[in-house]
C-alpha cells in the first residue's frame, strides 16, 4: 500500500483557493495562474492567451475615421452583464438609455436534432458507453461557457437592462473637468468598497468591470493644456483603484484630440493599450486588404506576475472587419504574388543572356542560357 498523501487535498492553481470558488465569469491563466476574464471576443480572448488579467487598465485609443472601438467597449460591457458581474459605467453627455443600447445583444446556439440524435446505425453495441456518459455528464458539475457570442446589430431589451447587474456614474455636465473626474473617482471607490464589504460577508467574490468612455471628448467639456494634467493624474489614480480589486477598467481616448506626448505618457500608465486604424481610401491600399476594414494595433501589452515579456504569435498588428452582428480581427495573411505570367516550359527564366563561345559541348546553341 502506498503512503502517497497529497498535501493540502484537492486545490485549485491559485494555492489555497479552490477552483470552484473562483468569482464567476473567471478562470485561471495557463501562463502565470493568474485570474482571468474574458473580453467578450474570440478572437481577442485568442491573442491575449485568455483574456484580460484582472487589476489591469486597458486604453483602447479612438480612430479618426471610425467608431471601431464602440465594438470593442460594446464587447466589454456584455460579457460583464452575461456572466453577472457588477457593471459601471461612466459616460458624460450620454442618458441612461443611450447607454443601455451599448450593452449587445447575446446570441443563443440553436441545437439542431441531428446534434441531439445519438441512434447508432453502424456498431450499435457501443450504444450503451454513449448512454453511461451521457448520464455521467448529467451527476458532473456543468463547466461554464466561457466567451458568449454577441449581435451587434441588436441591443439588451429593458427588462434585461433592469435585472443586470449595473449601475451608472451620473456627472454634472456643467461641472469642470476636475470635478469630473472625482466624482467618478469616488464612485468607484464607493463601488468597490460596497464588493469588499460583501466579500467579507458571503465569502463570495464579485468581479467589477469599469467602463470609461471618450475620456477628454466634448462631452467632457472643454479641454485645456492644464486640463492634461488632471487627465493623468485621473488615469493614475483610476489603476490604483482597480490593481487593488478585483476589477477590470476600460478607457476609451479620442488620441486625435491630445498631443502625441500626452497619449504615450498615458499608454505608459496604462497595462494594455490597443488602436485601431481605418481605411479611409480603399483605393491607397492594396489587394490584400480589399476585404478589411482596417488594422487593429496592440500598442502595449504588460504580463502580470512574471518577469518574462509577452511574445506574440502573430505580432502586434492584426486586420479587423466589421460584419452586421459580429466583429472579426485576424492575424495579417498575405496571398502569393500571382501577379507574374508563368515562364515558358524548359525556360530558366534567364534566357536573355547570350550562351558564349566556347560553351561546353552539353550546352546546345538555343537550348540553355548557363555558360560552363
Amino acid at each position: 500500500m502506498s503512503s502517497f498523501v497529497r498535501k493540502g487535498g484537492r486545490r485549485g492553481r491559485r494555492g489555497n483557493v479552490e477552483t470552484s470558488t473562483l468569482p464567476e465569469g473567471t478562470k485561471t491563466s495557463t501562463l502565470n495562474g493568474s485570474l482571468l476574464i474574458s473580453t467578450g471576443l474570440h478572437d481577442l480572448d485568442q491573442i491575449l492567451n485568455g483574456g484580460y488579467n484582472i487589476g489591469t487598465l486597458i486604453l483602447v485609443e479612438e480612430d479618426v475615421h471610425g467608431a471601431h472601438f464602440n465594438n470593442l467597449w460594446k464587447y466589454f460591457l456584455g460579457e460583464g452583464i452575461t456572466t453577472n458581474q457588477r457593471v459601471c459605467v461612466a459616460s458624460p453627455g450620454n442618458d441612461k438609455d443611450t447607454i443601455i443600447r451599448d450593452f449587445p445583444y447575446q446570441s443563443k446556439k440553436k441545437i439542431s436534432k441531428k446534434e441531439n440524435d445519438t441512434d447508432l446505425r453502424i456498431a450499435f453495441q457501443y450504444k450503451k458507453y454513449l448512454d453511461e456518459d451521457k448520464n455521467l455528464g448529467r451527476s458532473m458539475v456543468k463547466k461554464p461557457q466561457w466567451c458568449h457570442d454577441y449581435n451587434l446589430s441588436k441591443s439588451i431589451s429593458g427588462n434585461e437592462a433592469v435585472k443586470a447587474n449595473m449601475e451608472i456614474c451620473e456627472v454634472d455636465e456643467s461641472s469642470p473637468l476636475e470635478e469630473k473626474c472625482r466624482a467618478i473617482y469616488d464612485f468607484l471607490l464607493h463601488e468597490i468598497n460596497e464588493l469588499n464589504s460583501q466579500f467579507a460577508e458571503t465569502k463570495k467574490g464579485i468581479i467589477l468591470r469599469v467602463g470609461i468612455k471618450s475620456l477628454g471628448s466634448i462631452n467632457w467639456g472643454r479641454i485645456t493644456k492644464e486640463d492634461e494634467i488632471t487627465i493623468l493624474r485621473f488615469i493614475q489614480a483610476i489603476k490604483g483603484l482597480i490593481r487593488n480589486s478585483l476589477g477590470v477598467c476600460m478607457v476609451t481616448l479620442p488620441v486625435h484630440l491630445f498631443s502625441e506626448s500626452l497619449v504615450r505618457k498615458i499608454e505608459h500608465i496604462s497595462d494594455i493599450a490597443f488602436r485601431f486604424e481605418t481605411f479611409t481610401d480603399p483605393n491607397d491600399i492594396g489587394d490584400a486588404f480589399k476585404e478589411y476594414e482596417g488594422l487593429f494595433h496592440i500598442r502595449k501589452l504588460f504580463n502580470l506576475s512574471t518577469l518574462n515579456s509577452v511574445v506574440l504569435d502573430h505580432g502586434d498588428t492584426y486586420t479587423f472587419s466589421v460584419q452586421r452582428k459580429k466583429l472579426n480581427i485576424e492575424a495579417m495573411h498575405l496571398p502569393p504574388a500571382d501577379d507574374e505570367p508563368p515562364q515558358e516550359s524548359g525556360s530558366s527564366g534567364i534566357s536573355h543572356i547570350k550562351l558564349g563561345e566556347g560553351a561546353g559541348m552539353l550546352c546546345q546553341p538555343g537550348s540553355s542560357s548557363l555558360e560552363f
